[in-house]
């Protein structure tokens, strides 16, 4: 008896942008969104957050927009570099 293969298909992205914040969304193996990320700017890194996930899903407004990967990598840069650097403290004991 041959053994049934299966294939798993690869999880795809889609990314949107509200005017302030860009969202990656993602779909999974049967074609529905099942989480969101968005950048964090303390972090530098994209973070889990879950709010816009029946946004992106339900969108009647029209207050997303459909970006490219490009267009959402260079809103991430622009965001990130919006991270507040702490200022040197001047060390007491000098």
């Amino acid at each position: 008896m041959q053994a049934k293969m299966t294939t798993v298909q690869e999880e795809q992205y889609e990314y949107f942008y509200n005017g302030v914040w860009p969202i990656r969304a993602t779909r999974g193996h049967s074609g529905t969104f099942i989480g969101t990320e968005t950048p964090d700017v303390e972090t530098g890194k994209l973070e889990i957050n879950m709010h816009w996930l029946h946004k992106v899903g339900h969108d009647a407004s029209g207050d997303l927009e459909i970006i490219t990967k490009d267009q959402f990598e260079d809103l991430c840069k622009k965001i990130y570099a919006q991270k507040k650097t702490k200022p040197d403290t001047p060390n007491p004991a000098v």
